[in-house]
């Protein structure tokens, strides 16, 4: 039998279990290292609540409306600043911090991480339209023969965009409150045709674009979209038709004395159809990630300032090297001189 004062270690085993600790007890060490540094409790719910915030605002905006989206943000920004502002004012700051700073992250996170997460939604969701032997689609075969364009990826086996041959429309987005002011938007096209093609023979397709200035403006010229139409890509996103686009195809063919078969495609002209959408994915979950961080930074360094966080690291090292550790004894001994001059001043009052 081992009596109750025999350590079932030899001293040099508990030195090991002290100064060398498992990956778990580390793991479980780091943990409480967070929790207590985010004001255990009440910053955990604060994480909670902003996980929670933030993901129904998204998903409001993404599948509802931007609208609806943007009063589900107002709901959750003032249940989050009313309760911590009415916990400041009783007094307990500690459980105010943590909601009042999750108010402010959901101001920016809510309208930034809408606002990808929307334009990835709304992206490109088609099919790829090819030959049936897997090759691109020849721009003569769009005289004789329609193909399921809108909406969908196509490849061509041959053609380019004739960049110097424009036609534009503008259409009036958003009327502002000043009398005769608008906020415009211009649909631009320019031809795609085959080598060797004459301005006596009839356009098979259109690329198109829709772009915030004029279509023969220094700022469209110099943009990436006008860029991509001088690029062999043959390939782009069908679009379509409306009024605009034809009265754009309409200005293309007075404007440069052109002629274009009936019912000719309109192309965005891009090389990946994806690339837009997993940006605004990759986007979406950065700017989500970057107020989770955020919250516990700042958060943190509330708790460094107001003395909740002071424990942190001795309570992580008593947990994780045992009670006999230098900076844990350091600690408790901070405390109690805390405690006994705090007696000492109440005795004294």
């Amino acid at each position: 039998m081992v009596s109750e004062s025999t350590s079932l270690l030899s001293p040099d085993a508990a030195v090991q279990r002290r100064t060398d600790p498992t990956l778990s007890r580390k793991l479980a060490g780091a943990a409480i290292y967070l929790f207590i540094l985010l004001d255990r409790w009440w910053g955990m719910i604060g994480l909670s609540v902003l996980s929670a915030e933030l993901a129904l605002i998204i998903v409001i905006s993404t599948h509802i409306g931007w609208f609806a989206g943007s009063m589900a943000m107002v709901a959750c920004f003032s249940t989050s600043f009313c309760f911590g502002t009415a916990s400041a004012a009783r007094g307990n700051y500690s459980r105010a911090a943590p909601f009042l700073l999750v108010a402010l992250v959901l101001i920016a996170g809510g309208v930034l991480g809408s606002h990808f997460f929307i334009m990835f939604d709304d992206t490109f969701h088609g099919q790829s339209v090819r030959e049936p032997n897997g090759q691109g689609i020849p721009l003569a075969a769009f005289m004789n023969h329609t193909f399921p364009v809108t909406g969908n990826f196509v490849y061509l086996a041959d053609g380019n965009v004739r960049t110097d041959i424009i036609g534009e429309t503008q259409f009036c987005k958003h009327k502002l409150p000043v009398i005769g002011s608008c906020i415009n938007r211009y649909y631009c096209v320019s031809p795609i045709v085959p080598e060797g093609w004459h301005l006596s023979q009839p356009i098979p397709a259109w690329a198109a674009v829709d772009y915030a200035s004029s279509c023969t403006g220094p700022a469209f010229l110099h943009s990436s979209e006008y860029r991509a139409w001088k690029l062999p890509y043959r390939k782009g996103v069908g679009i379509e038709p409306n009024s605009k686009w034809t009265k754009a195809i309409q200005d293309a063919i007075e404007t440069h004395s052109v002629k274009s078969i009936n019912g000719a495609p309109l192309l965005n002209w891009v090389e990946d159809p994806l690339a837009e959408r997993r940006w605004a994915w990759q986007m979406g979950w950065m700017i989500v990630g970057v107020c989770f961080l955020a919250y516990m930074i700042v958060l943190t360094a509330i708790g460094g300032c107001a003395g909740w966080a002071e424990e942190a690291y001795p309570g992580y090292r008593a947990y994780v090297y045992g009670a006999d550790d230098r900076v844990v004894q350091r600690f408790k001994k901070k405390q109690g001189k805390k405690s006994k001059s705090k007696g000492d001043a109440n005795s004294s009052v």
